[in-house]
């Protein structure tokens, strides 16, 4: 109830269009961050209403026969909401997405530990891969609010701020850490063995298999344009190449790691001493570097970043800077591998839908 009625406060006191210093304005995009994990703990509180229906009726049909835990509904929630809609929004970039990352991640272990501390609470003999798993979420609970409090104050700035890349890097790595024990599999796999059978186990159970470590996915939304100024960059003469000449540099580069590596090296030479800097449109280096910056995220953050959405897609070339941009922060063979799909929006680049998607396969 508190932590409902903490929400409910933040929800209600938050307006659409808050007024700053006499102005109306738009939500930062951490305030839309918050907006959207309300909903999502939303989800999360509904989720046993969901599986009562089924539980009651399979109870019925299948007597004693049905057992509530082998049910698995195929329920995932994903939203560009939280950092993720960078298309025509220049405020976000790579630090409101590491933010957004992190209060997903905090948010969802709050809402686990509440649970985990009921279940040892009430069982006479406490469960010692449970209580291991407690011990871990209060230690990755205490390093992500660190995390979020230092990133609060670039993300909530009254004024346009933007951390170094080392501050940058710094923090990303001690998100990475805090992230690291919380294998949702070995999660769900100790509450599966548990052979506690109260309703709370069995709560926390689904939860923990639909949101995983994760309280809501994060989606990335960019114009397709915004990737192809940021390979013109990477690849000489691209800007004047014909749509041809685009797919052939492009399919070589993804097949040359070594080659692909030397030219992000080179791009990120011609980056100013502090890189993170407003977008803009006579300049594409603040583009490429906050792209490549939240590309490192997605790779760094697979469980969270999964889908690429490309908004005005023209070519199967912008499926293909979509890709190299992937490839681009590779680290050994660890790298992003977002599904990248296309938003056609033109009504003549819709006719010619299907020539794309195929050419894409294609390749």
């Amino acid at each position: 109830r508190e932590e409902l009625g903490y929400r409910m406060k933040r929800y209600v006191e938050i307006p659409m269009l808050p007024e700053r210093d006499g102005v109306t304005g738009p939500l930062k995009v951490a305030e839309e961050t918050d907006y959207m994990l309300y909903f999502m703990h939303n989800l999360y509180d509904d989720l046993d209403n969901i599986y009562r229906d089924y539980d009651t009726s399979f109870a019925q049909a299948y007597s004693g026969r049905y057992n509530p835990a082998d049910l698995k509904l195929n329920i995932r929630a994903h939203s560009w909401g939280s950092s993720g809609d960078k298309d025509g929004n220049n405020n976000v970039n790579a630090d409101t997405t590491l933010h957004a990352v992190a209060e997903h991640r905090y948010a969802i272990i709050n809402r686990y530990r509440g649970e985990l501390e009921e279940i040892l609470k009430q069982s006479a003999t406490p469960n010692d891969a449970l209580k291991a798993w407690d011990a871990k979420l209060e230690s990755a609970q205490k390093a992500l609010a660190n995390s979020i409090n230092e990133l609060n104050k670039t993300v909530l700035a009254k004024d346009k701020k933007f951390l170094s890349e080392a501050d940058f890097e710094r923090i990303r790595t001690e998100v990475a850490k805090a992230s690291e024990p919380l294998d949702a599999k070995a999660f769900i796999a100790d509450l599966e063995a548990v052979q506690d059978q109260s309703p709370a186990r069995l709560s926390l159970l689904r939860k923990a298999r639909h949101f995983g470590f994760a309280l809501g996915n994060i989606e990335y939304r960019e114009t397709a344009e915004e990737y192809t100024r940021v390979v013109e960059l990477l690849v000489h003469g691209y800007k004047e190449m014909s749509e041809e000449a685009r797919v052939s540099a492009l399919t070589a580069l993804i097949q040359n790691p070594e080659g692909l590596k030397e030219a992000v090296a080179k791009m990120r030479a011609t980056f100013e001493a502090n890189p993170a800097q407003p977008y803009s449109k006579q300049d594409a280096r603040p583009i490429a570097y906050q792209s490549l910056k939240r590309m490192e995220l997605a790779r760094d953050f697979p469980d969270m970043i999964q889908s690429n959405l490309l908004a005005e897609c023209k070519e199967t070339s912008n499926f293909l800077e979509a890709l190299v941009l992937q490839h681009a922060v590779a680290e050994g063979d660890k790298r992003p591998k977002l599904g990248i799909i296309p938003l056609f929006e033109e009504y003549g680049v819709l006719a010619k839908a299907p020539q794309i998607v195929q050419s894409a396969l294609d390749n």
